[in-house]
């Protein structure tokens, strides 16, 4: 039997859309075939074998439904569109490259089966998508329910955008393993290490210091300094890369990556540290006095945040406002306290002021920025002596776990201050209500909301029965915790 192939050069071009599940897929396909004449019985057959690729993309539903589009949607749609026609035009020279490469490699024309086999693991033939614009389109679309996720997965398409131009940078060299935009089909352990390295070494916010000045307006961390993220918020933005990697591999067929992302799931840890300060190291804190004005204002900040519990986000806030004389029930004695709406959460708290806190207002504080905070809060604890051994336990997502010690100062930040309250409060000598503790910092006890239906003094209440109840105990602290009654 004599067999002959002959390559069609002519193609087709199909692009049809769909939409399942709330969400719109553009598929494209692109269809070749073989003529193969064969000899059947000693009459000549000619006989057509299709060679069919295709390959879907997911967009928002909402810029390919009918109907009236705002500008935003009508510039989204346009990129969009510029992307599909790239990626088509892209598909069809990569797949006649690919019969070339074949026929020069074989000197007889391909099969189909043939070119399959070389499509399927042709790398180069996925669509190139960036990972920043991956990450926005999934912050619109509707799998992101809420407007939390929605701003979550946002700042992670800007963090990746402006990795692309970090890591350019002549600040950023001693960090950079690869260059050049991120893409999906082509993620490796240079573009994870990057950008793991631009969040954990970042001296300022990244998407404020690129809006103000620039990317070059971007500093980074010098030796035996801290950065601008915290470990868990660190963290937290490795874990969302990676779900958006592992949502990828799911969604779109035929994606690989050059890095494994167990691997990489592996690398990701979260440090719990569990640091407080006691009564006495707090009565150290309070009468001690540092001859540099820097290292004194940072003590004053510490010091009212230990006593408010306040965020570091409120702390402008704190500053600003003028305690009032407070007595809801007559029969209990008067307090000073503070009203303000706390950012996180968006919560009206009434903030009654211990002694050591009132001290501090009476002539406040600079405030300063959260980094260089951190950062002499470090130096005011090891020069104060706060060299008390804490547990800095590591938990990695490979469930693997490991304990050391480090000096309580190395682990000092703005977020022990709440801590240290909270600690103070609910332990010995104290024992405060928790209810009335998670009142007065903004906290809500979910586990327990039906009981707490049933709660029912007002905040000002809870904060006059919060200083009632230290009352009794607080002599027994090395410190005066109760301001006098005026």
């Amino acid at each position: 039997m004599n067999t002959r192939y002959r390559y069609l050069t002519s193609d087709s071009v199909r692009l049809t859309a769909k939409i399942k599940n709330g969400t719109a897929y553009l598929f494209l396909t692109l269809n070749y075939g073989y003529v193969e004449h064969r000899l059947v019985r000693g009459k000549p057959k000619r006989i057509y074998i299709p060679l069919v690729v295709s390959t879907g993309f997911s967009v928002a539903p909402k810029y390919w439904l009918d109907g009236d589009f705002t500008p935003e949607a009508r510039r989204v749609m346009k990129r969009d569109c510029q992307k599909m026609t790239a990626a088509i035009e892209t598909q069809r020279q990569q797949i006649f490259a690919t019969y070339n490469a074949v026929l020069k490699e074989l000197n007889v024309k391909p099969s189909p089966q043939q070119m399959l086999r070389r499509l399927s693991t042709e790398a180069s033939l996925q669509v190139r998508i960036k990972l920043a614009d991956y990450a926005r389109d999934f912050a619109r679309s509707p799998d992101c329910r809420s407007s939390a996720t929605r701003k979550k997965y946002e700042t992670i398409s800007e963090l990746i955008d402006h990795l692309e131009v970090i890591r350019t940078l002549p600040a950023f060299q001693r960090f950079a393993q690869g260059r050049g935009p991120v893409y999906l089909n082509s993620f490796n352990l240079s573009d994870w290490n990057d950008y793991v390295a631009m969040i954990a070494n970042a001296r300022t916010s990244i998407p404020l210091a690129v809006k103000k000045y620039g990317a070059a307006g971007v500093e980074f961390v010098q030796p035996g300094e801290s950065g601008y993220y915290a470990l868990s918020t660190a963290a937290r933005y490795q874990k969302c890369v990676l779900s958006l990697l592992n949502r990828a591999r799911r969604k779109i067929q035929g994606l690989r990556f050059e890095v494994d992302l167990d691997i990489l799931e592996r690398t990701v840890a979260t440090d719990q540290i569990q640091e407080y300060l006691t009564s006495d190291e707090l009565a150290l804190l309070i009468s001690h006095r540092f001859d540099q004005s820097g290292i004194e204002n940072v003590r004053k900040l510490f010091v009212l945040e230990c006593f408010t519990g306040v965020r570091y986000s409120d702390l402008n806030t704190l500053l600003s406002r003028t305690p009032e004389t407070l007595q809801p029930n007559p029969r209990m004695p008067s307090f000073q306290a503070i009203r303000f709406l706390a950012i996180k959460g968006k919560v009206q708290i009434i903030l009654p002021l211990f002694a050591p806190a009132l001290e501090i207002l009476a002539s406040p504080p600079r405030l300063i920025t959260n980094q260089k905070y951190n950062d002499a809060l470090k130096v005011m604890g090891r020069e104060l002596g706060l060299d008390r051994q804490q547990h800095v336990i590591t938990r990695k997502a490979d469930g693997s776990v490991t304990d050391r010690l480090a000096p309580l100062w190395t682990t000092l930040s703005s977020h022990s201050a709440r801590r240290t309250l909270k600690t103070l409060l609910e332990a010995a000598p104290l024992f405060c209500s928790r209810t009335l503790v998670a009142s007065m910092m903004g906290h809500t006890l979910r586990d327990r909301s039906a009981d707490l239906g049933y709660f029912s003094l007002t905040p000002d209440q809870r904060a006059q029965a919060l200083i009632h109840q230290c009352r009794p105990n607080a002599s027994e602290l090395p410190f005066t915790l109760i301001a006098e009654e005026k």
